[in-house]
């Protein structure tokens, strides 16, 4: 999902979530947040996260 912060429901997403630009989030399946990486990040740095984050390794 990409919230667009140009629109109304993309800002109130972010608010909500208390997150900015350039941010992702991941949720459980039940939609509870698991954690919040800010900024943006090398290739394989994500890779290393999602393989983590996700138990994809």
């Amino acid at each position: 999902m990409v919230a667009n912060l140009n629109s109304k429901e993309g800002r109130w997403f972010a608010e909500y979530h208390n997150v900015s630009k350039v941010t992702l989030l991941f949720f459980k399946p039940d939609g509870t947040k698991i954690s919040s990486l800010n900024g943006e990040q090398e290739v394989d740095f994500l890779r290393r996260v999602f393989d983590r984050v996700f138990m994809l390794k």
